[in-house]
């Protein structure tokens, strides 16, 4: 869940926060998707911390993400992003740092899949018709996509977990995200993808600078080492087992 009303002041805060202590009092356990905001929910005392448990996410379904082999028959780099197109998916901070790249002369184009939240249309056109802008618009399999891209690009100001992170690391893809926490846990910095400053369209500039310089061996690698990763830590079935071992250790407490 995203935690917007605490970076905020005034009554909205106090409201809200009134609102999920009343609804969350009776709760034997609260699970959260980062250690942000289950942190944030602790400082407010909304809830104890001994009734939170914190999960990887939802996880990633493994068997669905597979390893796909890494594309190495171009030298273009094909950069893609997937999520709703809108602002505060950093997606302004993208399309800058996609003209900047384009500016030095490397050969790359961005991918992009999502239905707009905010008005995108003129500019995405715009991009499009410069030639290194492809627009997909809503996907129900986003899968071929993340098979023919060399990166995936998420710079979100603020996330729960970001599935696609973890699906597209899953399916052998280097990342690069915002180090903010529903982002930054997907990514092993500078060895399964790297992280960039939120709203900082020189950091993420630079990020797809040196991944793009890589060579496709090295790129290949840090996929490789982004599927280990999401294996170890973000299995769904790690994280379902987790869930259910929480719940019915909290039933037993409570018998």
């Amino acid at each position: 869940m995203k935690m917007l009303w605490l970076q905020k002041q005034g009554v909205l805060r106090t409201l809200v926060t009134a609102m999920y202590k009343v609804s969350l009092k009776k709760a034997n356990v609260v699970f959260f998707e980062n250690c942000e905001n289950q942190q944030l929910f602790i400082d407010e005392k909304i809830i104890p911390e001994k009734k939170t448990c914190l999960l990887n996410g939802a996880g990633v379904n493994l068997e669905h993400y597979t390893y796909q082999d890494y594309p190495m028959d171009t030298d273009e780099v094909r950069f893609l992003f997937v999520g709703r197109v809108m602002k505060e998916k950093g997606i302004n901070e993208l399309f800058k740092a996609m003209r900047m790249l384009r500016k030095t002369g490397l050969n790359c184009t961005l991918d992009v899949l999502g239905g707009y939240e905010e008005s995108y249309e003129d500019i995405i056109n715009r991009f499009e018709n410069e030639g290194w802008l492809h627009y997909h618009g809503y996907q129900e399999d986003v899968r071929p996509f993340i098979r023919n891209c060399h990166c995936f690009v998420l710079p979100s100001w603020h996330e729960g977990m970001a599935n696609t992170n973890l699906e597209c690391a899953s399916s052998g893809r280097p990342v690069i995200t915002t180090n903010i926490h529903g982002c930054l846990e997907a990514v092993i910095d500078g060895e399964s993808g790297f992280l960039c400053e939120k709203q900082n369209v020189k950091s993420l500039y630079n990020a797809m600078k040196h991944l793009a310089n890589l060579s496709p061996v090295k790129r290949r690698d840090m996929g490789i080492a982004g599927r280990k990763h999401m294996e170890y830590v973000f299995d769904k079935k790690k994280v379902v087992e987790t869930t259910i071992l929480s719940l019915a250790d909290d039933k037993s407490k409570h018998r």
